[in-house]
């Protein structure tokens, strides 16, 4: 994800487990969070976990651009101005 305008702050979290929950309501256990500005960028998989994008200002506008490949490509996408193509699996994100 890289940030186009404003901030936005990202909230990781470990993965829910049977042995933590216990068929009960608990919260999810917070690993990190980090405030990104303009230009920067993140990367997430799924094996860091869970994660939340927030806009820390109420009332400013953010832009992210986001580029997710489906689970059986190898990282070869095809990113154009509005969307992502994987040819690995034919997926397309708008």
């Amino acid at each position: 994800m890289k940030i186009l305008k404003g901030s936005l702050t990202e909230t990781r979290y470990a993965w829910p487990t049977i042995e933590r929950n216990k068929a009960e309501e608990h919260p999810l256990q917070t690993l990190s969070n980090t405030t990104y500005q303009k230009d920067e960028v993140t990367y997430m998989s799924d094996k860091l976990g869970l994660h939340r994008i927030t806009n820390p200002d109420p009332v400013g506008h953010a832009v992210s651009l986001h580029c997710e490949c489906c689970p059986r490509a190898s990282g070869m996408a095809l990113l154009t101005l509005s969307s992502v193509y994987s040819t690995e699996c034919g997926c397309l994100w708008v």
